[in-house]
């Protein structure tokens, strides 16, 4: 098969919801260990669009997961179906207001992650261009716990929604399902990779165990 560079992101502006779902690890359920993130990135008729994984197999990055948890620093890496790099995010460890860069492909900066502070019961971002311009912000309340509404401009674009998914898993491991549905369709392609790109960023600071 032919590599179509322009798939993942077609695919994107096409699509009016995408479903993110974390691969099931037995692993954490029999031992309470906890295993990399790794991400289904799935389209409406449960088309694959590619995967994401966090990136650390050696022994420290194991330790790092299991002892430092959410205060680790942070690699992922999201692939297309073909096995491409489609995108990429980075954290350094900070103990406060955490920050993430987020890249198409390898290495091309599309946006930095900014969390802001926020009493309790608010988990607030901003989503910055290269230049340190705001280009979206997320502001979720805690009584919305699983909701977390992006807007440009105080209008809502797109929203991400945290999946029930199932008692067991929810319970006994850190495997969590997301959906992420786009309201405006003037969002470019590249809108719509660093929207794509937050949700794993939501999951890492507010539903690591």
């Amino acid at each position: 098969m032919a590599y179509d560079p322009g798939e993942f992101s077609r695919h994107l502006l096409e699509s009016e919801v995408v479903y993110i779902k974390q691969r099931r690890e037995l692993t954490e359920l029999v031992t309470g260990w906890e295993t990399r993130n790794r991400f289904r990135l799935l389209l409406a008729d449960d088309k694959e669009l590619g995967t994401c994984a966090e990136q650390g197999r050696s022994l420290a990055g194991a330790l790092s997961r299991n002892f430092w948890q959410r205060y680790r620093p942070f690699e992922m890496v999201g692939y297309d179906r073909l096995g491409y790099h489609a995108f990429r995010i980075t954290s350094p460890v900070q103990w406060w207001h955490r920050r993430a860069t987020i890249y198409a492909g390898r290495d091309r900066v599309l946006a930095h992650v900014q969390q802001q502070w926020g009493w309790l019961w608010r988990r607030k971002f901003q989503i910055c261009d290269r230049a340190g311009q705001v280009r979206f912000e997320l502001d979720s309340p805690i009584w919305r716990y699983w909701t977390f509404p992006i807007t440009r401009q105080g209008r809502t674009v797109a929203v991400v929604q945290r999946l029930w998914s199932g008692a067991l898993q929810e319970l006994f491991t850190d495997a969590d399902n997301y959906s992420l549905r786009f309201g405006d369709r003037r969002l470019g392609a590249d809108d719509r990779l660093i929207l794509l790109a937050v949700v794993p960023v939501v999951d890492f600071l507010y539903f690591e165990r």
